[in-house]
């Protein structure tokens, strides 16, 4: 439908001929260098099968073939996927988009809340709380400006952080005109999980990884925590987080067996397993694998505690259902009380241990 809008826009002769091939009169239009200079903008071009053939058949649908490398013009393609990108453009042409530093994401933020002056600290906590994206942070500039003065930053963000429930509410609501596609969504919830549906199609077993980290602390995710169950070196993982790389689902830390993710692809990826009946199994899985990996509080365990400690802290929140999983998490609770007991810090020691001592 595009290539046919282009054609029409520039009047390629032959267009209006039935059995015409538009994709190549698209194509050979633009390798024209009598026609000018041109820009051509391939917008969420997420489907490398779309645009590189895999096999012989139905080429006209592969993009890649009618983009033609010219002095006289540029491609510029927006993605969700690098292996996607790199069907039209080199490695050394992608640019990664990372999330907005502070000055740039509290700028926006002051501009979209123009009656905000006097909530610089909240506005600074917002911006972190989101993640500095930029479609989140509008999203929420948008709900706090329809309801002003009844809603102020430091009000949103308390609604958000009563529960996921809530924060879901607050970020599937769209955050108005903002010049996108039609067919593009404005909720930031929504368009992080158009990317988990894509890669669940094609990778499963990343998609199940990507579940099991949603649980964790969005920092410090240890790769041997993940790999439990008998799991090999050879068994796909490394694929599975290449994938989830590839869609700048998770990063690797410098350390190379450490990962981070984004807390609100975290929160996203709950959602939708809230939706497909799944959220209790995975979260059944995390406590499993956190509690077979943290030791006792011992001191020569400490080491070990200290990096595990933040994923049992994110437990607090995650009390399971199921009978087995409860005991389970009652175990990782003690094992961390014991940790944070040790090391002085009584207020979260009481804290884990009055929940553990709950489930008896």
């Amino acid at each position: 439908q595009s290539f046919r809008e282009i054609a029409d826009q520039v009047k390629v002769r032959g267009r209006k001929d039935p059995q015409a091939d538009v994709f190549k009169l698209v194509r050979d239009w633009l390798r024209d260098a009598k026609n000018g200079r041109w820009l051509l903008v391939l917008d969420n071009a997420d489907d490398a099968a779309v645009l590189s053939p895999t096999d012989g058949g139905a080429l006209r649908q592969h993009l890649s073939r009618y983009i033609p490398s010219s002095r006289h013009g540029s491609v510029l393609v927006t993605s969700r996927t690098k292996r996607a990108a790199m069907q039209v453009v080199e490695d050394s042409d992608i640019i990664p988009i990372e999330p907005m530093h502070d000055a740039a994401a509290h700028a926006l933020l002051r501009k979209k809340l123009r009656d905000a002056d006097n909530e610089d600290n909240s506005i600074a906590e917002l911006a972190t709380t989101l993640d500095h994206m930029p479609l989140a942070l509008v999203q929420a500039a948008a709900y706090i400006r329809e309801r002003a003065p009844r809603c102020s930053v430091q009000q949103y963000l308390e609604a958000y952080r009563q529960s996921d429930s809530r924060a879901t509410s607050l970020l599937n609501r769209e955050a108005g005109h903002l010049r996108r596609d039609a067919a593009a969504s404005n909720s930031v919830l929504i368009t992080w999980q158009i990317s988990f549906d894509h890669i669940r199609s094609t990778r499963q077993s990343a998609a199940d990884l990507l579940s099991l980290m949603s649980f964790f602390d969005r920092q410090g995710i240890q790769e041997a925590v993940l790999r439990r169950q008998g799991s090999t070196a050879d068994d796909g993982f490394e694929d599975d987080v290449l994938a989830l790389r590839d869609y700048s689902f998770i990063t690797v830390t410098r350390d190379v067996s450490t990962f981070e993710i984004h807390s609100l692809v975290q929160l996203a990826t709950r959602t939708w397993l809230e939706g497909e009946g799944q959220l209790d199994r995975w979260r059944e899985q995390f406590i499993s694998n956190l509690c077979a990996e943290l030791p006792t509080g011992d001191h020569e365990n400490w080491e070990k505690c200290q990096a595990l400690f933040p994923h049992a802290r994110a437990a607090l929140a995650q009390r399971p259902k199921d009978r087995e999983s409860l005991e389970e998490w009652a175990l990782l609770l003690y094992k961390a009380a014991w940790y944070a007991w040790q090391q002085g810090r009584a207020g979260e020691a009481e804290e884990m241990a009055v929940m553990s001592m709950s489930v008896r």
